[in-house]
């Protein structure tokens, strides 16, 4: 094998855990609600399995724009308070089209 074919491998591998990683760092609120759902008595298959999940992913993506938020705008005005958690809302609205296609899927 040439260095060039093993560094390509090496860059697919490190990209595969880099997606793994991300996805479950969006993620991981829907799979600890439907675990929830399951331990306290819910089928497999379930709406209300699904339903915790997502409830629980909702909330996780509504908080993290106001937590950017209360970072940038602490001892900031109003006005840049809100600046600032636009500008978080901007960085998680591509997770949030993401849970919303991924909420469409199941």
């Amino acid at each position: 094998m040439s260095r060039t074919s093993k560094d390509s491998h090496g860059a697919v591998l490190a990209f595969v855990v880099l997606a793994a990683v991300a996805f479950g760092a969006v993620f991981w609120p829907y799979f600890l609600g439907t675990w929830l759902a399951v331990q306290f008595g819910a089928a497999m298959d379930s709406g209300v399995r699904s339903a915790a999940g997502w409830a629980l992913e909702i909330l996780y993506l509504a908080a993290v724009p106001l937590l950017v938020a209360v970072h940038k705008g602490l001892d900031l005005s109003r006005r840049r308070f809100l600046d600032a958690f636009a500008t978080g809302l901007g960085v998680t609205g591509s997770v949030v089209a993401l849970a919303v296609v991924a909420a469409a899927l199941t």
